[in-house]
């Protein structure tokens, strides 16, 4: 289960082009059936002990149908439900934003023949270069270089705020069935 889980998210996540697969996507349920696996030694548990799991920030396998098993939303460690911190597909862009923004730093560490207003604009300008198209629409990325007081104090810092919009995972289906005479309807 492990490796179909981390097969979806190399054919998703992992390509050559540096950038998420549309293709590969496997943001909901129907799309998260396990293909790689068979005879699962836990195929069921009682709903209550799903729901304790899934506050335990555990990932468990469910059935999708008689014959085949999927995961039912992938689920980060992050206390919050209501918050875009828990969907699995976040907190990788989150940790490449780290990344880019690390890399943006080597390629602009030492100017001293630019204003601050150069800089803040060609450092929000790399950042852009790098991320778009990067992540499949899961997120849209707000950058805003500025020098704070404390960086205009030190002379030699710049600091950046990344803003990250994404969407909250749907995870509760609530399901009402009303019933009527044909005379009604």
């Amino acid at each position: 289960v492990s490796y179909s889980l981390a097969s979806k998210f190399a054919a998703y996540a992992g390509s050559s082009q540096v950038k998420f697969l549309s293709r590969n996507k496997f943001s909901r349920g129907e799309l998260t059936i396990i293909t790689e696996g068979y005879d699962f030694n836990l195929d069921y548990k009682p709903f209550p002990v799903y729901v304790s799991d899934w506050e335990a920030g555990l990932i468990s396998l469910r059935s999708f149908d008689q014959w085949r098993y999927h995961f039912p939303a992938l689920y980060t460690v992050y206390d919050e439900d209501r918050s875009i911190l828990n969907n699995w597909l976040v907190a990788p862009i989150i940790g490449n934003l780290e990344y880019l923004s690390e890399q943006v730093w080597a390629e602009m560490s030492g100017v001293s023949d630019m204003t601050d207003n150069q800089i803040a604009k060609m450092v929000r300008d790399k950042l852009i270069l790098k991320t778009e198209g990067r992540f499949d629409g899961v997120v849209n990325l707000g950058f805003e270089p500025y020098f704070s007081d404390e960086d205009k104090a030190n002379g030699n810092t710049i600091s950046i705020k990344i803003h990250v919009y994404g969407a909250v995972m749907k995870t509760v289906f609530k399901t009402t069935i009303v019933a009527h005479r044909f005379q009604e309807g």
